[in-house]
């Protein structure tokens, strides 16, 4: 009788522990992905890219991007591309279509680091990132926000507002200050400072040469 219930309880539990097996997981899964069937391109022209770069242009949008819009008014304009150009600007587009290029955003931040490095006194900087992430509920998805012209820019004014003015000018410092909120939003939020105050930069003269002293007005001649 003990053996009998024995094998019942076994049965019962192998019976409930196939029967747990076969209930769903709850999982996190992407997708489905279906293939959408593409008539025709709005951002560039049909393949193969040679022949419009040869100037084979079919019908032309004003939706493609600019570099095929250039290479169309080449050879609209009989100025067509020679075939160094030509094979220039198909590695262009192939890199841009094929996700293949870098941008080496992390050298840009660096070299605006390293040049607000020449002020003395700053904090230390905030830290960078060139892509942001678009907001709910495609927060999986980012952009390049702060391009390279902004931080070349911002390296050249620093260092030409050093020259002119100084590392130690408080109007450098408060620059460098306000120029580092922009960066901060490069990735993320709304840094507006509470108060701005007016940033006031503050020349030191030239030095005189002797001669020029003594000449002035009001001076009077050392004998």
């Amino acid at each position: 009788m003990i053996a009998r219930d024995s094998t019942r309880a076994l049965v019962a539990l192998a019976l409930i522990a196939s029967v747990s097996f076969l209930l769903p997981y709850r999982t996190r899964a992407c997708g489905p992905f279906f293939t959408d069937a593409i008539f025709v391109y709005t951002k560039h022209p049909d393949f193969p890219l040679e022949s419009f770069a040869a100037g084979k242009l079919g019908v032309l949008r004003p939706s493609y991007a600019r570099s095929y819009l250039v290479a169309a008014y080449r050879n609209l304009s009989g100025n067509s591309l020679s075939n160094a150009e030509a094979k220039g600007i198909k590695s262009l587009w192939d890199d841009r279509l094929n996700f293949g290029w870098e941008l080496h955003d992390e050298e840009w931040i660096k070299a605006w680091v390293e040049a607000r490095k020449k002020v003395p006194g700053v904090t230390g900087p905030p830290e960078i990132k060139a892509f942001r992430n678009r907001e709910k509920p495609h927060e999986y998805e980012s952009y390049l926000n702060c391009q390279q012209d902004a931080f070349d820019n911002a390296v050249a004014t620093l260092n030409n507002r050093i020259k002119q003015f100084g590392a130690d000018s408080p109007g450098v410092k408060s620059w460098v200050a306000a120029q580092d909120l922009v960066f901060a939003n490069c990735s993320e939020g709304k840094h507006i400072p509470d108060y701005c105050a007016p940033i006031v930069f503050i020349r030191s003269p030239p030095p005189i040469s002797t001669p020029e002293v003594l000449t002035r007005p009001g001076n009077s001649l050392i004998q």
